[in-house]
């Protein structure tokens, strides 16, 4: 006999083990105890067992998917955590504060990524109220960082190399090619590569700001 499908959620994997627990009370209690005739059990007697069972199991799942939410949070916010220091580390101060005003949760969430950094200078060649008024607005900040980055893939300059554009997390199609052993994306020129957790941080020359994508 074949053995059953094995769940793959917090809620399924507590009602598949409860289930022979179920069973064997329902057995139990519809069962004759020859030796105690003058034990009976009614069809609602069992039925208030069941329910009081199936209300301890749905707690039970309750508060595994209350774990399994908060255990979710701090993975993202360790994540994020992570991207910032491996921006400040890799010299890209202005990306990194960017990245924290924002929260990346949603985007970095078990989830493998590859961001285009643009370094230090090519912020600053951003007209100076543009870049002051850009990094005081968190949902302008967001927008950017959503033109930055490639969600589910952890794409390294080789496998860049290998494809014509890629879909940012903006929605944003952006233009990759390979001239002469440089690597662009969208008119920026990759000039270093940086691990980052889960993710990839190709560090470009200028910053790619959404309006200037298709």
């Amino acid at each position: 006999m074949a053995a059953p499908d094995t769940p793959t959620t917090p809620r399924r994997w507590l009602r598949w083990l409860a289930a022979p627990a179920v069973a064997l009370l329902l057995t139990a209690a519809c069962g004759n105890d020859d030796d105690d005739p003058g034990t009976t059990t009614t069809t609602s007697d069992v039925d208030g067992m069941t329910d009081d069972l199936e209300d301890g199991v749905d707690d039970l799942t309750d508060d595994a998917e209350d774990m399994v939410d908060d255990l979710d949070a701090d993975s993202a916010e360790e994540a994020q955590a992570e991207l910032e220091e491996a921006l400040r580390d890799a010299g890209l101060s202005n990306l990194a504060t960017a990245v924290a005003q924002v929260d990346l949760s949603e985007i970095l969430d078990d989830n493998e990524f590859t961001l285009f950094a643009p370094d230090d200078q090519a912020f600053l060649a951003l007209d100076a109220s543009d870049l002051n008024d850009l990094l005081s607005d968190p949902a302008a900040v967001l927008e950017l960082l959503q033109n930055h980055i490639v969600v589910g893939e952890r794409m390294t300059a080789s496998d860049l190399a290998d494809e014509s554009s890629v879909t940012a997390e903006s929605g944003n199609s952006l233009t990759v090619s390979e001239t002469a052993g440089e690597l662009m994306v969208d008119g920026a020129q990759v000039t270093d590569t940086v691990e980052a957790g889960d993710g990839i941080i190709h560090v470009i020359d200028s910053v790619l700001l959404p309006a200037a994508t298709s």
